[in-house]
């Protein structure tokens, strides 16, 4: 394919790029789409390996057939074997009807399984089977079923070290890679992350009826040196949060400093008189800022230090620092500090900014709070309060 090709297909799919990495993965995805091949996704969290996979079924045969996508990492072993697979009535407790699975309601189409390293061995050897000879039982059945479905499946893991260690079937794995394609992190992309920013922010605001950012000439050498280890959904969920929350509309190198936790933050622009009621006063959304940076380089140093200290056969004392560290100044939590901050200096069209946020967050994480409060930058209590917060019941 040319370039003009390749960016007729990234519009449709609403991707953004232009460097070489971004055109080989889409070249690759449309040249292996026409064929029944299986096709092997890999790469970190947050890469758009999914966008990847719409754009095969989409150019493939069954094009008009079904396509489903299901992440396996939300899936316990009883369940994947039921969702994947259906069960009869009566074959477990709550299984009050006959329920087809994924592969019988997409049968002739095409199914996406992410996450697929975290797919039980059980429900592994049941894929195998199907990707051999398109047989599988449903959970409680002797009945041989037959379906002729596509399979998609992508990981952000290891797959190699995975089958050394026993957790991953080298047979499945051979027969899942037949086509392999290797998402580049953003970091490979780096002629792309200032156009995935504008694209991003442009279309929040306009979503969302919100005035759009304009980025400074410094903004951009910050953009280009930062590194995210969610990729393009950690550079969402950040822009996001820059389109809802920030009262300054042109958006220079030290504001982002305070979105990106993996950035320093050069805090010798505060002088005391800024918080001892001085005749200087400081934007109070910068003081949110700081204390949200410094509240996660914290929870970044201390993952470091049960790193460092676990290979040592150490333990952390909890007494000395937790998962769960609270930060005191004059006399109180940096949670509730942070807390306090926001309510009184978000308006009430931020805070329903906010809350839009967190709902499209839940529901894009299949409404799992752990990793919604991760790509949210919070914790786990502070994602729970949000929700009583904006009343918010999904």
């Amino acid at each position: 394919m040319d370039i003009k090709e390749i960016n007729q297909v990234a519009r449709q799919f609403g991707l953004v790029g232009r460097s070489s990495a971004f055109f080989n993965v889409i070249d690759r995805a449309v040249r292996v789409a026409p064929t029944d091949l299986s096709v092997f996704i890999v790469g970190d969290s947050g890469t758009g390996k999914e966008s990847i996979a719409r754009i095969i079924h989409a150019y493939s045969k069954r094009s008009g057939q079904k396509y489903i996508a299901v992440n396996c990492g939300t899936l316990s072993e009883d369940m994947a074997n039921s969702e994947l697979f259906g069960h009869e009535r009566g074959s477990f407790t709550g299984a009050v009807e006959t329920r087809k699975g994924y592969f019988e309601e997409v049968d002739g189409g095409t199914i996406f399984l992410d996450e697929i390293g975290d797919l039980s061995l059980s429900s592994q050897v049941r894929l195998l089977r199907i990707l051999e000879n398109g047989e599988f039982l449903r959970v409680g059945s002797t009945d041989v079923r037959h379906v002729n479905v596509r399979v998609i499946a992508a990981t952000n893991k290891n797959v190699e070290e995975m089958i050394k260690n026993g957790k991953f079937r080298d047979d499945l794995y051979q027969r899942l890679n037949q086509f392999p394609i290797k998402m580049p992190s953003l970091s490979q992309r780096e002629d792309d992350i200032i156009d995935l920013f504008i694209s991003l922010a442009a279309d929040y605001a306009s979503r969302n009826r919100m005035p759009g950012v304009e980025l400074a000439p410094d903004a951009y050498d910050f953009l280009r040196r930062v590194r995210l280890r969610g990729n393009i959904r950690e550079l969402k969920n950040i822009v996001e949060q820059i389109v809802a929350l920030e009262p300054e509309r042109r958006v220079t190198a030290e504001i982002l400093k305070g979105y990106f936790p993996n950035s320093s933050y050069n805090t010798s622009v505060i002088n005391s008189s800024d918080f001892l009621g001085g005749e200087k006063s400081i934007d109070p959304k910068l003081i949110y800022s700081i204390l949200a940076g410094l509240h996660a380089d914290i929870r970044n140093i201390n993952s470091k230090l049960d790193l460092l200290l676990s290979s040592k056969g150490q333990t952390v004392d909890s007494s000395f620092v937790s998962n769960d560290i609270k930060i005191l100044s004059a006399g109180e939590h940096l949670d509730e500090t942070v807390e306090e901050a926001e309510e009184v200096h978000i308006s009430s069209t931020k805070e329903e900014s906010e809350k839009d946020l967190v709902i499209e967050t839940l529901r894009r994480c299949n409404l799992n709070r752990r990793q919604a409060a991760k790509e949210l930058n919070m914790s786990e209590r502070t994602l729970y309060r949000k929700l009583l917060k904006y009343n918010i019941d999904l």
